[in-house]
């Protein structure tokens, strides 16, 4: 066993998306103080993701009731590694400017261009994905 693990802390799932977002805005996973919000804000961030080609045709939700069961492959499926990082950061950021966003304006602006960035790159990688007949 590494010498750095602390046998008391839990193992938080970091493969999950709900999960995953909750750590990157600071919050531990079992805090549930605002779950609502931010389930609905990951809903609205997949759901523009949906709209640029990533994830199922027919959209994805994480579930209100149990959100800890949708993975990050359930939506992007695994043949889609290669936007992985990108989807996460864009959902994060996403996330985080409806959520906390930053009270200073040029921040705020920033995080903003860098989620059209993010979306662009994103956007142009679908773009290389074969074709596939209905």
């Amino acid at each position: 066993m590494a010498d750095n693990v602390n046998e008391n802390e839990p193992i938080v799932d970091t493969e999950g998306i709900y999960n995953s977002v909750k750590l990157m805005l600071g919050m531990e996973p079992d805090y549930d103080a605002f779950d609502t919000d931010i389930i609905i804000y990951i809903n609205s961030a997949l759901a523009k993701l949906t709209q640029v080609g990533v994830g199922p045709s027919e959209g994805y939700e994480l579930d209100m009731a149990n959100p800890t069961t949708s993975k990050w492959e359930d939506f992007i499926g695994n043949n889609a590694s290669k936007i992985l990082n990108l989807v996460k950061t864009f959902v994060h950021m996403q996330v985080r400017l409806l959520w906390d966003p930053p009270q200073n304006s040029f921040t705020q602006d920033l995080l903003k261009k860098e989620l059209d960035e993010q979306i662009w790159r994103i956007n142009v990688e679908v773009d290389t994905w074969p074709k596939v007949e209905d």
